[in-house]
């Protein structure tokens, strides 16, 4: 007969596969993606990308919209898609095949067969609260090489204005300098301050990143974040540098 703590420990076990298994059973195989809902397991991480847009077009949750989904990469390079809930609720997710995003002549990529009304619209997930992140060369949180992701509902914008990174934080952070540099020796420096009305930079809230596009000159580019937390003086600072390509429509 086993011991009592074995079969408590292998009861443990197997609900916690079983339930997995459930969770995971949820992200269903649609041919060019696998779409729907799945654990995000939560790890105490220093920081999280959340997105990263050159453009995100509102779409209604109709059955009869289908989004697009463009990002800007002339070179033959392996890159990871992901899009999935800035704040998590119904732990939605999205996952292109790379070999299902169609590369144009003008080096542009685009992922389309993309409906809102398989797991978007029912799951009631608007697009203030899509993220989508485009990373070359593999899927952690130390790939810092991005792409800027264009969402398109119906027509594309006439130019990208203004890019948003979303990050995310796991401690408050006292204020947050970031500072943009591209071709020709372009550069800009913001800052967000932590204040009563402003808590965007407190720790496990949505910090969006926003700067100007239109100025920027086109080729590479960087956003290089840093900033003190609020309640450790003796903590390095928060220090991420995020590399891009800006590419005018």
């Amino acid at each position: 007969m086993a011991r009592p703590h074995r079969l408590v420990a292998f009861i443990v076990a197997s609900t916690l596969a079983s339930s997995l298994t459930v969770a995971y059973a949820q992200m269903k195989d649609w041919g060019n993606r696998k779409e729907g809902t799945a654990d995000r397991p939560h790890h105490a991480l220093e920081y999280e990308l959340l997105g990263f847009y050159g453009y995100r077009q509102d779409y209604p949750l109709r059955g009869d919209v289908n989004l697009r989904l463009r990002f800007y990469l002339p070179e033959d390079e392996p890159f990871f898609i992901q899009a999935r809930e800035i704040k998590v609720d119904k732990q939605y997710q999205m996952l292109p095949k790379p070999e299902k995003v169609a590369r144009n002549a003008d080096g542009w990529r685009e992922f389309t067969g993309w409906p809102v009304s398989a797991v978007l619209g029912p799951n009631k997930i608007s697009a203030d609260n899509l993220g989508v992140i485009v990373r070359l060369g593999g899927a952690g949180e130390d790939v810092l090489d991005l792409r800027p992701a264009v969402l398109i509902a119906s027509q594309p914008p006439p130019a990208i204005e203004e890019y948003v990174l979303y990050l995310t934080v796991g401690r408050k952070l006292r204020s947050l300098d970031y500072q943009v540099t591209g071709a020709s020796g372009y550069s800009k420096s913001y800052q967000q301050k932590a204040d009563q009305k402003d808590r965007s930079i407190e720790g496990n809230t949505v910090i969006p990143i926003r700067f100007a596009a239109m100025q920027l000159p086109p080729g590479p580019a960087s956003v290089h974040l840093q900033g003190p937390y609020a309640n450790d003086l003796t903590a390095a600072p928060l220090n991420i540098t995020y590399r891009f390509y800006h590419k005018p429509l």
